[in-house]
């Protein structure tokens, strides 16, 4: 990873919370000095981790934030789970989530969702004859937020992220690195 210069690296865990998962962020941390963050996906289901962050010390003591997975958009016919469902449904929980500022959104490959405009009904997208997946799935989502939402890449996401909870730490890093 490090002779590649890889920054950010995305993960899947069967239990993104568990020993076995946390261990193994640290392993990856531990093996390149340069990486400035991780994404994590939980098997199934993707929303697993609630988007929680856990923070992994790197060997010149700076925290890397290892970011969970808090929505997912999935297809799940008539009705929608927890943290996954129509882009509807997501909108609707990114509006009334007042605990984080910041959430990364799956997108489950296969789902496809019928685009509807700005329907108030939450399971209505999923209706049969939906063409739209991956980005266009993402599109949607993003049809139906206000402009006090903005989409950034990954990067950009992590940086934000330590910048947000670790700004002195960031701050340093960045006089040091930049």
């Amino acid at each position: 990873m490090r002779q590649h210069r890889v920054k950010v690296l995305g993960l899947m865990a069967k239990d993104v919370k568990s020993a076995d998962a946390l261990a193994g962020y640290k392993a990856f941390v531990d093996a390149n000095d340069q990486l400035e963050g991780i994404v994590v996906m939980q098997y199934s289901p993707y929303a697993g981790g609630n988007g929680e962050t856990y923070w992994v010390t790197n060997k010149q003591g700076y925290d890397i934030p290892v970011i969970t997975v808090k929505y997912s958009l999935w297809n799940f016919g008539s009705q929608n789970h927890q943290f996954e469902g129509t882009p509807a449904y997501v909108a609707s929980k990114l509006k009334t989530d007042d605990k984080s500022p910041f959430s990364v959104i799956a997108v489950h490959a296969w789902s496809t969702f019928k685009d509807l405009g700005s329907t108030s009904d939450l399971t209505a997208e999923n209706a049969s004859g939906g063409n739209m997946k991956g980005v266009g799935a993402a599109k949607l989502l993003t049809n139906h937020l206000s402009n006090d939402f903005e989409i950034v890449n990954v990067q950009e996401l992590i940086w934000r992220v330590r910048n947000q909870y670790k700004p002195d730490q960031t701050s340093k890093y960045l006089k040091a690195y930049y």
